[in-house]
């Protein structure tokens, strides 16, 4: 038995209905009302759906690449009628991330602290891969803020005051190790 792509993502449930809302309203052809039509028909037929994550309209990915596209200003996400090409004709095409992109960002218009998974990263990439993630953060407090979001614990001397962004990297990256290690040995 074969296992789905980790490019795909089922939703079901609230999720699955505000993908389809999503889904409908952002395609530029369809006027308001049969798009209101079509996202009512699919929650009714469909009990589940599953989407690549390039095209998921709220993928973290996808979110920066449209804020770095307009320059900070802030666009919903998913396809434009001014976009060049619609996003479903680029489905394989793998999303183009610079740190340059993310720092700008973290600056310009607030820093998520679910970018992404500090442990699924760690579990999937390992050190070297993580480690990778967080040096595209720039700053010591959003460092914090998404070890915080995410529940690692990071030493006293770590979490307030000054330090440098290299021990913060540091400190996020055996705690995440730690967590990875003690749930192994609770199974």
């Amino acid at each position: 038995m074969t296992t789905p792509k980790k490019t795909t993502r089922k939703l079901s449930g609230p999720s699955k209905d505000r993908f389809f809302d999503r889904f409908f309203r952002d395609d530029p052809e369809l006027d308001e009302e049969t798009a209101k039509k079509l996202s009512q028909r699919s929650k009714a037929v469909f009990a589940s759906v599953r989407v690549r994550k390039t095209e998921w309209p709220l993928h973290r990915e996808m979110r920066r690449r449209v804020i770095a596209k307009t320059d900070g200003v802030a666009k919903a996400p998913g396809p434009q009628p001014s976009d060049p090409a619609p996003a479903a004709s680029s489905a394989s095409a793998a999303p183009d991330r610079k740190p340059e992109a993310v720092a700008a960002s973290d600056t310009e218009t607030g820093f998520d602290p679910f970018a992404f998974g500090l442990v699924p990263v760690f579990k999937r990439e390992g050190t070297e891969g993580l480690r990778a993630k967080l040096d595209e953060i720039s700053s010591v407090e959003n460092l914090r803020a998404m070890a915080k979001a995410q529940q690692i614990v990071l030493p006293k001397d770590i979490r307030r005051g000054d330090a440098k962004i290299k021990a913060v990297r540091l400190a996020i990256l055996a705690a995440v190790e730690q967590r990875v290690s003690d749930r192994k040995a609770q199974m």
